[in-house]
């Protein structure tokens, strides 16, 4: 069942992101805690880079975190409350990210 992502500012964007912090928002197993952090990790995959191109047809150099956050608000929907959060970035739910707890 889907939810709405019904979380705090600091669920999106870590303190300093996206400008001023130079590293990503990570937990002690190196897992990202927010989802702008999520994001860009995923964007290091050739794999996620080619689906998300695909799912939004566009040229995987237009492909930014920007962008898929703006995407991800869009929809406004993840699978789960509880960590990891899988947060949808298209409305059906075939391109996903998780946000794990601090």
């Amino acid at each position: 069942m889907p939810y709405e992502l019904c979380f705090g500012p600091e669920f999106f964007f870590a303190e300093g992101e996206p400008y001023d912090r130079s590293d990503l928002a990570l937990n002690k197993e190196g897992k990202p805690v927010s989802l702008y952090s999520a994001i860009v990790l995923a964007l290091e995959d050739e794999n996620f880079r080619v689906r998300a191109s695909e799912t939004f047809d566009v040229r995987t150099y237009h492909l930014t975190a920007t962008f898929l956050l703006e995407k991800a608000q869009e929809v406004d929907t993840c699978g789960t409350l509880s960590n990891p959060v899988d947060v949808w970035l298209d409305p059906q739910g075939w391109l996903r990210v998780e946000v794990y707890d601090n």
